[in-house]
């Protein structure tokens, strides 16, 4: 019979395992059509990345501050930093995003 603290450990073990799979695989996946698509551009002196991802995108600003994007519908876009706004362009959200840091809405 197999004890509750050997039991725990594999699972534990597994379920390590089965993350660290996920990740390389998101890490190490096949991203070349959406590699394609990065949108590079400056915007008040912000360097600013755009990498879309499937129904999602991230937007690195300065090589150092990285915000998610969602897809809401077909070609509306949404942030967890601006909740109750839908944009229709990823470049108009990084700029409201930007704007917000500056103004002192949030820090990114």
């Amino acid at each position: 019979m197999i004890s509750r603290r050997r039991f725990l450990t594999g699972a534990t073990v597994v379920a390590l395992g089965a993350t660290a799979g996920v990740v390389a695989g998101a890490t190490f996946g096949d991203d070349t059509a959406d590699a394609a698509q990065v949108e590079r551009f400056r915007y008040k002196n912000h360097d600013v990345e755009i990498t879309p991802q499937g129904d999602a995108a991230h937007v690195l600003i300065d090589k150092r501050k990285m915000v998610h994007a969602m897809q809401v519908a077909p070609g509306l876009y949404s942030t967890h930093l601006l909740p109750f706004n839908d944009y229709r362009t990823l470049r108009k959200l990084t700029e409201d995003l930007i704007d917000g840091e500056e103004s002192g809405l949030f820090v990114l």
